[in-house]
């Protein structure tokens, strides 16, 4: 079939001849295969017009529809989408610079100016990072960080730190010459010959820290799991080699006082201590230069141990009711001086003396609720005697050590639970806030915020915005039970800023939505 437009006064050729046609028409032609005749169809120009006409108006108006809300619906998924850069471009706004073209310039001029400042935080905290080291060990040698902080190995990391081993010793190396002498060229002199120690020492052993508590001494803290016999000949090896090397190159002269190996992290300090005795023993010794060990030193010591280092530890133990630790250093102090030191007996009377004397300290810096406990423990520090005898004296020391430590904790156990009491009546009264944050709590309650998170966190077992969030939960399921209120409605009125964060945190806590909790309880 073959269909053709003939315009007006045009032909159309068949078998037989020209044929006219005056207006447009549209000829449909079929040859039939019986006899070969052709057969021709017209259809008026006008007719097929008025035929399409429909088509054409429905096509033309499906598409406008069809644009129309595309249209509509790019223009809502760019205003949700573009919503919370606007929120950020309006917070920017108001802490930086708004002077800008556009919003895109603004974000561009601002987001450089953020990552160029962290690169140069982050340079800066590199630049930090040896002053933190030092920081970290001064810290740890003092016994200000033990094991008992919980957050020892995350300072021991960010201090470049490694901690995982537990034994070792500590030992002090002192640039002899230099006591008395205090100039600028002289500081630099030190310097430089603390570099070249240190320098050295890495080339014999690499397991060790250094740091510096006069500028002409060295503090070396040696950390190793092998037996301390191997750990004590690498370190005589090592300060041998160190003071053979500077007398022949440099003509300076070092002396080296090494503490009694340490156990554990906690026993840093008082093996610190003890490098410390046996370095000033070395600084009256005649001899040029040695190492000196705290095991031998002591042997000839006539006088008892009591540094103020210890005491000041035993103090800061009696106040945070650390028991066992407090126990360790009396006990620590005890085999010191009545086990490995031949004192006379008015040496060890003078030494349990100071030792009450402590816990007289103790006494006046802590006020006990009850006056009638603090006159027991003095009732009780009056009764030690040294006529006695060591044993029962030692006895009594240590309960009235654990009768102190006893009533600081159970005061501070009532003094945090009225605290938590007062954080969980202010978060019920004002948890409706949407702005509420553990920083409005803790000004509230006059306390810094990492205080009152941790007393939350150890008297209830579960953080304070957790908690929070438990009670804003408990109030939204009330109201989707009881109470027809819209579900923005209910968002607002537990202190969330849309509903949108109200329904991811009920899904995330619930497993449902509040329109399917709501059905649920329906």
């Amino acid at each position: 079939m073959k269909q053709k437009l003939i315009h007006s006064k045009k032909k159309v050729i068949n078998k037989e001849g020209p044929i006219y046609l005056e207006d447009k028409t549209m000829l449909i032609t079929e040859k039939s295969e019986k006899n070969d005749w052709l057969y021709v169809a017209g259809i008026p120009h006008k007719t097929l017009i008025q035929e399409a006409a429909p088509i054409k108006y429905i096509t033309w108006t499906v598409t406008g529809i069809t644009f129309i809300i595309g249209l509509v619906i790019a223009l809502f998924f760019a205003y949700r989408n573009s919503r919370p850069i606007n929120n950020v471009i309006k917070t920017l706004k108001e802490y930086a610079d708004p002077d800008a073209k556009n919003d895109y310039d603004f974000l561009h001029g601002n987001i450089s100016k953020l990552i160029s400042r962290n690169k140069d935080l982050q340079m800066q905290l590199t630049e930090q990072k040896p002053l933190l080291k030092d920081a970290f060990l001064k810290q740890l040698l003092a016994g200000e960080i033990t094991e008992r902080n919980s957050d020892l190995h995350e300072f021991a990391n960010q201090a470049n730190v490694n901690l995982s081993c537990d034994h070792g010793y500590v030992s002090i190396l002192k640039i002899e010459g230099y006591e008395d002498m205090s100039s600028s060229e002289i500081y630099q002199e030190l310097n430089a010959i603390r570099l070249v120690i240190q320098q050295e020492s890495m080339k014999i052993i690499d397991n060790f820290y250094v740091t510096t508590i006069h500028s002409d001494k060295l503090v070396y803290l040696f950390l190793d799991q092998e037996d301390d016999k191997i750990l004590k000949e690498e370190i005589e090896k090592m300060f041998s080699s160190l003071q053979n090397l500077f007398q022949d190159e440099y003509r300076i002269l070092l002396k080296v006082g090494t503490g009694h190996p340490f156990r554990s992290l906690s026993d840093i300090s008082r093996s610190y201590n003890e490098a410390k005795h046996a370095m000033d023993y070395a600084s009256f010794s005649n001899e040029k230069q040695g190492l000196y060990w705290y095991d031998d030193v002591m042997k000839e010591a006539t006088v008892f141990h009591y540094p103020l280092e210890y005491e000041f530890r035993l103090l800061k133990s009696l106040k945070e009711g650390e028991r066992l630790e407090a126990e360790r250093i009396v006990y620590e102090l005890l085999e010191e001086n009545v086990g490995n030191r031949s004192l006379s007996a008015d040496m060890h009377e003078q030494f349990i003396n100071e030792l009450k004397g402590t816990f007289y300290k103790a006494l006046d810096q802590y006020v006990f609720r009850n006056d009638q406990i603090a006159e027991t423990l003095r009732q009780k520090l009056r009764a030690i005697s040294f006529d006695e005898g060591m044993q029962r004296m030692e006895r009594r020391l240590i309960e009235v050590l654990q009768l102190y430590c006893e009533f600081v904790n159970k005061n501070r156990r009532q003094s945090n639970h009225s605290i938590v009491n007062a954080i969980k009546d202010y978060v019920h009264e004002h948890f409706s806030c949407t702005d509420l944050t553990i920083y409005m709590i803790a000004e509230h309650l006059s306390r810094p915020e990492k205080y009152i998170s941790q007393i939350f966190k150890e008297e209830t077992g579960e953080y304070l915005y957790e908690y929070l969030e438990k009670i804003r939960m408990e109030e939204a399921m009330t109201k989707l039970t009881n109470s027809s209120k819209t579900i923005n409605d209910i968002a607002e009125q537990v202190g969330y800023n849309s509903a949108h964060s109200f329904r991811r945190a009920f899904k995330r806590i619930h497993n449902m939505t509040p329109n399917q909790f709501r059905k649920t309880s329906e």
